[in-house]
C-alpha cells in the first residue's frame, strides 16, 4: 500500500485502501482535504440503522428485566407500608397456627397486647395482631382470604370517627396500599373482588382488577419515598421503629404527648359540636355485614370492637352520639353474624398517649375489656 493511501473507517466493514483525493482538493499548503460525510461515513443511514438495531433491544431486554425483577426489589425497599409485607408473610408461614386475629389502625397496633389477651382467653390460643398503620375496614378485609384455618375468631377494631362516607369518586382502599399487597404477592380472589366492588362500587372495582404491568408501574411511589425518605431510614435504627414494622403481637409505637402537645391536638374540639347523633355510612355498614358473612361462611366468629373514645371527644361529641353508637352496637343493624363489643366510654383521660391512641395502661384494660367481650371463646 503506497503512503498516499488511506482507510477508509466503517465499524461494520472490514478495512479498504482507499485511494488519495484528487490534487484540486487540496489545501493552499499542500495537504489534502476531506469531506468526513462522504469519505468516512458514506453509508451513515446503514450504520444508523445498525445502531438501532443494538439499542432497541437493548432498552426492550432492560425494560424486561426491570418488570420481572420489580416484585424483589419493592420487598427490599423500605417504606410506611412495610408492615403489610410481614403480616402477609406471617400469614403463609408453614405452621403458623393462630387461633384469633385482631386487625385495625394504629388504635389496635398501640391498644391490644396480644400476649396479654392470649393469657386472659381459655386454653390460652395464640393470637395475632395483624394490624397495621391506617388500616381500614376494606383493607383489613383484604386479609381474610389469607387467614389460616385456625383462625375461629377475627377481632376488628374500629374508631368510630373513621366510619364515614368515603369520597364517591375514590376507592375504599388507598391506591398505594393495594399496590403494596399485589408487589408482595398478593392476589384478590374473585370473591373479594365482586364483595369490595359491590360495597365501594367501581372505582375500587377497577382498582382490585389493574393488570400487572399496571401495578408494576405504579409501583415507582415505593422507590420516590424510599429515596425521599431520610428520616425513615435513620429511624429504621431505632428498635421501637423495628418493632413497629415486625412484632405480631404488640407493635405499640407512639410515646406520650406532652401536655401542650395534647392541647394543639385539642384546639379544634374545644368547642362542642352540634349534637346531632352517630350515623354509619352505608359503605362501612354494608363492609361490615360482608366481613360477617364472610367469616361465617369459614366457621369463625366475626366481632368488631369501637375503640375507645377520649374524654374530650365525648363530651366534643356529645350524649346523643354515644348513645347511638350503644343503640348501634345492640342492634342487628350489622347483621346477625356479627357481635359487636362497644368500649367508646372504657378508658380514662390519663390512660391515653394522645388523642386518640391508649397508653400502656389504657391497652392493658382495653386488651382484658376485649378477652371478656369475646362470643365463643369464652
Amino acid at each position: 500500500m503506497s503512503a498516499q493511501s488511506r482507510l477508509r473507517w466503517s465499524p461494520f466493514k472490514r478495512p479498504e485502501a482507499i485511494e488519495p483525493p484528487p490534487p484540486s482538493e487540496f489545501s493552499h499548503d499542500g495537504l489534502p482535504t476531506y469531506d468526513l460525510d462522504q469519505r468516512f461515513y458514506p453509508d451513515r443511514r446503514i450504520v444508523g440503522l445498525h445502531i438501532l438495531a443494538y439499542v432497541i433491544p437493548s432498552i426492550l431486554l432492560g425494560a424486561l428485566l426491570a418488570y420481572s425483577l420489580a416484585p424483589s426489589i419493592f420487598r427490599r425497599v423500605p417504606t410506611d407500608l412495610t408492615r403489610t409485607r410481614v403480616l402477609l408473610d406471617a400469614l403463609h408461614k408453614p405452621g403458623a397456627r393462630p387461633e384469633v386475629a385482631v386487625l385495625g389502625s394504629s388504635i389496635a397496633m398501640n391498644g391490644v397486647d396480644a400476649r396479654r389477651l392470649r393469657s386472659d382467653l381459655p386454653g390460652q390460643p395464640l393470637v395475632y395482631n395483624l394490624s397495621s398503620p391506617q388500616q381500614s375496614l376494606a383493607e383489613s378485609l383484604l386479609y381474610y382470604q389469607n387467614l389460616p384455618s385456625s383462625v375461629k375468631v377475627v377481632v376488628d377494631v374500629v374508631i368510630t370517627e373513621t366510619l364515614q362516607p368515603p369520597h364517591p369518586h375514590s376507592p375504599c382502599i388507598d391506591p398505594n396500599t393495594f399496590n403494596a399487597f399485589y408487589m408482595y404477592g398478593y392476589r384478590p380472589k374473585p370473591s373479594t373482588v365482586q364483595t369490595l366492588s359491590t360495597d365501594c362500587g367501581r372505582p375500587t372495582h377497577d382498582l382490585l382488577t389493574e393488570s400487572r404491568l399496571e401495578q408494576t408501574f405504579n409501583s415507582r411511589w415505593a422507590l420516590h419515598q424510599w429515596a425521599d425518605s431520610v428520616v425513615f431510614r435513620k429511624i429504621q435504627k431505632n428498635a421501637g421503629a423495628n418493632r413497629v414494622v415486625n412484632d405480631l403481637y404488640f407493635p405499640a409505637f407512639l410515646p406520650q404527648v406532652t401536655p401542650a402537645q395534647q392541647e394543639v391536638q385539642f384546639r379544634q374540639f374545644n368547642t362542642p359540636a352540634p349534637d346531632v347523633g352517630y350515623s354509619l355510612s352505608p359503605e362501612n355498614r354494608a363492609l361490615i355485614r360482608s366481613a360477617a358473612e364472610i367469616n361465617a361462611r369459614a366457621g369463625r366468629r366475626f366481632v368488631v370492637v369501637f375503640a375507645p373514645l377520649h374524654p374530650r371527644m365525648q363530651r366534643f361529641y356529645g350524649p346523643k352520639y354515644l348513645a347511638d353508637l350503644q343503640r348501634l352496637a345492640t342492634s342487628s343493624d350489622l347483621g346477625p353474624n356479627t357481635s359487636v363489643v362497644d368500649l367508646t366510654t372504657l378508658l380514662s383521660a390519663d390512660q391515653f398517649v394522645d388523642r386518640l391512641h391508649a397508653n400502656a395502661d389504657g391497652a392493658s384494660r382495653l386488651t382484658d375489656a376485649i378477652a371478656a367481650g369475646l362470643p365463643g371463646v369464652r
